[in-house]
């Protein structure tokens, strides 16, 4: 389980997944490449069900007002990261 900062992810690829939250509860999301969805800051553990690697670009929300695109965040997360949700749900 990890924690995601607020921010909009653009997929670069389709995609079918599941979040599991802190609760226990559970959440589909299905996109297609080239949408663009907004995620409010949250805690949760993904799993791609799809046979295919889901691929996206995430461009969080500024914490402070100092921050910029070229600024490294202090809580370690990138402006703009691409992801690989299983690479990111082996890893976390």
């Amino acid at each position: 389980m990890h924690e995601q900062p607020a921010g909009t992810v653009v997929f670069l690829s389709d995609g079918d997944f599941r979040f599991t939250y802190p609760d226990g509860k559970t959440g589909n999301i299905q996109a297609k490449a080239g949408e663009v969805k907004w995620f409010e800051a949250f805690q949760h553990l993904p799993e791609n069900l799809s046979a295919k690697p889901l691929e996206g670009c995430l461009s969080r929300q500024k914490s402070s007002p100092g921050e910029n695109a070229f600024s490294k965040p202090t809580d370690g997360a990138r402006v703009c990261a691409g992801f690989d949700l299983e690479k990111a749900a082996r890893v976390r």
